[in-house]
């Protein structure tokens, strides 16, 4: 198993990657003593550039600059998620036949359209009126 790398280290991998010193400099636009200095340590990796070498290099943005992007860690033990409704299985909706409601008796004087069939009351096109 590979140990993680530092993020000097994966700047060193990225340089020799890309071709050394003076080519990740021209790709990048910048001088090769800027590289120099990323590799030696004396200053990180600029952040404009961080993606740019991860995209060339194949280096992980997470190993460049950790500060800046921090691998995912995942939820927080403590996150507990709220399930609700359907995510649990329990569908306050049903479309079976046998679940749907009907009236004793129908609505007097609310719907013109409601008839009594077998001894409820459905609705005739389009749905109950205020």
């Amino acid at each position: 198993m590979r140990r993680k790398l530092s993020p000097v280290e994966a700047i060193a991998e990225a340089v020799a990657v890309m071709g050394g010193q003076r080519a990740t400099a021209r790709a990048l636009g910048v001088t090769q003593p800027t590289v120099l200095r990323w590799v030696r340590g004396h200053c990180p990796i600029s952040a404009e550039f961080v993606l740019r070498v991860e995209e060339a290099s194949g280096i992980s943005r997470h190993l460049l600059r950790p500060d800046i992007y921090p691998a995912d860690l995942g939820p927080s033990p403590a996150w507990k998620p709220v399930w609700m409704g359907v995510d649990l299985g329990q569908s306050p909706v049903s479309c079976e036949r046998s679940s749907v409601l009907q009236f004793a008796q129908p609505f007097e004087g609310r719907n013109p359209k409601a008839t009594e069939a077998d001894g409820a009351a459905s609705v005739v096109g389009g749905g109950l009126a205020a």
